[in-house]
């Protein structure tokens, strides 16, 4: 089993931050992926509960998040779409 991704401080202030600056109910909901898991450290399973996604959407965005960073969160040009 894994071990739980920790945040910074800052990351966690950059989630607050974007949630209040989101633009759209998409990117919100991308941004609260990340940040229960940052906040709550809940696991996929509960967040794609909470939410109403996928637990495969759930693990897609935040492990873009950890690849790409906070950009990953905000331009979803590839979102649902061909690549």
């Amino acid at each position: 089993m894994r071990l739980p991704r920790s945040f910074t401080d800052e990351q966690r202030k950059e989630l607050r931050e974007s949630l209040k600056n989101a633009k759209s109910k998409d990117e919100y909901l991308r941004i609260q992926c990340v940040w229960l898991l940052a906040l709550l450290n809940l696991t996929p399973y509960q967040i794609a509960e909470t939410l109403g996604l996928s637990v495969s959407r759930v693990k897609q965005i935040q492990g873009r998040y950890f690849r790409e960073g906070m950009q990953a969160l905000l331009d979803c040009s590839l979102c649902g779409r061909r690549r």
